[in-house]
């Protein structure tokens, strides 16, 4: 499994190509937040994603998740 860490900035016109090709190519993305323009560019591109966004929601503070068991 190969995982590749991103910067997609705040709007989608800020997308390079390069992370464009690699959202297209990827068997899962995962984003920190589906607040951003980098969501609604793959809702328009057709490309399924997932977001974090429940786990912060649900979370006490930013250190822990205990529904994940991981530490941010």
């Amino acid at each position: 499994m190969r995982i590749s860490v991103a910067c997609v900035g705040t709007k989608k016109d800020e997308l390079t190509l390069e992370v464009a090709r690699a959202a297209r190519e990827a068997d899962r993305v995962i984003l920190h937040t589906e607040r951003c323009g980098f969501a609604e560019w793959l809702k328009e591109n057709g490309v399924s994603y997932e977001s974090l966004d429940a786990l912060y929601e649900t979370a006490e503070d930013f250190e822990y998740c205990p529904k994940c068991g991981t530490r941010f």
